[in-house]
């Protein structure tokens, strides 16, 4: 670093990579205590006769986020050569982006459950497949390669236009898939909500699918819009091994 302006860029980049492993141990922490806290509940579920395509589901949906969040520690050795930083990027990246194979088949399941229509089951899974797709298209302008200051970085240099659309195409299909699931969760269950609450007064399954449903449905649009919205405008940098499989351009 010759220049001063080089220095103080370099001391800014060094103080963004911290906050962001701050944030990586801070999210670990919490999942695996949430984790850890029902753990009695799960065995309990557990024990109890299931389908296996069932469990294997819950499996997927419960563990493969805390594996990813583990894998984006900062206190993994970071590889040294070049072949170890591509299978650590692209072991990464297979992790992070296993996680939508479950959250689809979730929304496909859940469709089918409340309305019993095959098509637009399966076409709300493949619009909830959207981000996988999208940046396995994105790998097409992948560089990984050892930084003598970072280590092992890889990097997307998409593009701005292309990059635009990319953010775009891989929310856009989620969010209709999250809205469209939510008002067939209106639509098929609203009746029967209402009616248990006439006739008992207790908590049957429609208004845990409505309530609960709506609550969850709304934050992960609400994320999916704001996370289009800030790929529109964020300036994008190159990021570490293990962690930067999440904090890449269009992931």
């Amino acid at each position: 670093m010759s220049s001063q302006s080089d220095e103080q860029a370099f001391i800014a980049l060094i103080a963004e990579y911290a906050l962001l492993d701050y944030c990586s141990v801070a999210i670990t922490a919490l999942l695996s205590y949430h984790i850890v806290l029902t753990l009695g509940e799960e065995a309990g579920q557990l024990a109890r006769p299931r389908r296996i395509a069932a469990f294997a589901l819950y499996i997927a949906n419960r563990y493969l986020p805390l594996m990813s969040v583990l894998y984006g520690l900062p206190f993994w050795p970071i590889p040294g050569d070049q072949t170890s930083c591509e299978a650590s990027i692209v072991i990464g990246a297979i992790i992070l982006y296993s996680q939508y194979l479950p959250w689809a088949a979730f929304n496909g399941l859940r469709t089918y459950a409340v309305q019993k229509n095959i098509p637009l089951a399966t076409g709300i899974f493949i619009f909830s497949l959207a981000p996988l797709l999208i940046n396995t298209v994105a790998t097409h302008w992948e560089v990984i390669y050892i930084d003598p200051d970072f280590g092992c970085v890889s990097e997307q240099p998409i593009p701005s236009r292309i990059s635009l659309c990319f953010a775009i195409m891989a929310r856009l299909p989620l969010i209709l898939a999250d809205i469209a699931v939510l008002a067939i969760t209106w639509t098929t269950q609203y009746r029967a909500h209402r009616d248990a609450r006439v006739l008992n007064g207790l908590t049957s399954l429609s208004t845990v699918l409505l309530r609960n449903g709506v609550l969850y449905f709304l934050m992960l649009t609400s994320l999916n819009v704001l996370q289009v919205f800030l790929s529109t405008f964020s300036v994008r940098r190159p990021a570490r091994t293990r962690a930067s499989a999440q904090r890449q351009s269009t992931r």
